[in-house]
């Protein structure tokens, strides 16, 4: 499998695909055809364990890598370079889709993705795999809605370049922290996402390394986001969401008696469905 070198590890058996699999259920592209799941985990093309740092190409010119990638754990940097030095950066993380494009159109944009985390996938060809699915239409349906969903976060997330600086970057980390999976109730915990560095945020966004860096500073001064390397704690989900959508300011944010930051206490433990992404919920681990 050339360009997917993985290093094998030895969960590749039937209860850890049945684990791997099953975690795909709290993701808003399998939740509408969990039927697929058990097709899907009955012919894997291969799983994967890539490093942090590994890099591969999808697409290169008229040459592509007919591969499918489904994510089950980690975060993954996808950018595609264009003619005159366009480019885009994308994160990707549990439960999300690469190759999908591929299905449907070439163009001579490069693109590479870049493994943030240590993650966790499965890997399948192409060609296999438009087999199956003519035997399961509800794959397709699946690929279609992945691909409408990049469409939306284009938009949504990473295309709003008249916003202010500190919203974008709210917006951003509330995307991949828990923007597909809110824990309604859970305002008091923290959750860390992990992986981008502030370079691949600037990026992203489209904005000066300068600019994230202040608009950091500004949202930990309002104790809704502590950083580390390459991480990012979320906290008082409720305020980061409003400031996201531009509801209020972030000068507006006050610090409540509760912040678990502000008393040096340690969060509860925040267990989700979901746990199997690129989002790391402190206090709770891999089940």
């Amino acid at each position: 499998m050339s360009g997917l070198a993985s290093q094998e590890n030895d969960v590749r058996t039937p209860s850890s695909w049945d684990a791997y699999f099953a975690s795909l259920r709290d993701f808003e592209l399998f939740a509408p055809n969990p039927s697929i799941l058990p097709v899907l985990r009955d012919h894997p093309g291969r799983f994967g364990v890539f490093p942090r740092g590994q890099r591969l190409s999808l697409r290169r010119g008229a040459e592509t890598y007919p591969y499918l990638i489904i994510i089950f754990r980690g975060m993954i940097a996808e950018e595609t370079r264009r003619d005159f030095g366009d480019h885009s950066l994308r994160f990707f993380s549990g439960g999300d889709i690469l190759g999908d494009t591929t299905l449907f159109y070439n163009d001579p944009s490069e693109v590479r993705t870049r493994f943030l985390t240590e993650t966790h996938a499965a890997v399948f060809e192409l060609g296999k795999l438009l087999l199956l699915a003519s035997r399961h239409q509800e794959i397709m349906w699946v690929i279609s809605r992945s691909l409408a969903r990049k469409l939306h976060q284009a938009d949504a997330v990473y295309g709003k370049h008249w916003q202010p600086a500190v919203q974008r970057v709210a917006n951003l980390l509330w995307h991949l922290g828990c923007g597909r999976r809110y824990p309604e109730g859970e305002d008091d915990r923290i959750w860390s996402v992990e992986g981008p560095s502030q370079a691949d945020l600037a990026s992203a966004l489209s904005l000066s390394r300068a600019s994230v860096e202040n608009a950091l500073r500004e949202l930990r001064q309002a104790h809704v986001v502590s950083t580390q390397h390459r991480g990012y704690r979320l906290c008082r989900l409720s305020d980061l969401r409003a400031l996201a959508l531009g509801l209020v300011q972030v000068t507006d944010l006050t610090c409540p008696a509760t912040c678990w930051g502000c008393r040096g206490q340690t969060p509860p433990a925040v267990r989700h469905p979901g746990a199997m992404s690129g989002v790391v919920h402190d206090g709770g681990g891999w089940p």
